[in-house]
């Protein structure tokens, strides 16, 4: 009965052992998971701004030419 006892707590322990480390990987993957949307947020930022970079840029050479051309029809 005593050995009964023993491989029972042995297992109850191992199965415990079995739980916790299910969890942690469980919570590895969520956190891998997580850092992966994180990134692609970040990278989408960094595509935005550099959207927004490069039309404000197109914008003022837009204007730049703009000027230049008015200046070219005075000089006429």
């Amino acid at each position: 009965m005593m050995i009964y006892r023993e491989e029972s707590r042995a297992e109850e322990e191992a199965l415990l052992r079995e739980q916790e480390a299910a969890r942690a990987r469980l919570q590895a993957l969520e956190d891998k998971v997580k850092q992966g949307k994180l990134q692609k947020q970040e990278e989408k930022k960094k595509r935005q701004a550099a959207l927004q970079a490069t039309r404000e840029k197109e914008a003022r050479l837009a204007a730049m030419r703009a000027e230049i051309e008015k200046a070219r029809e005075e000089e006429e």
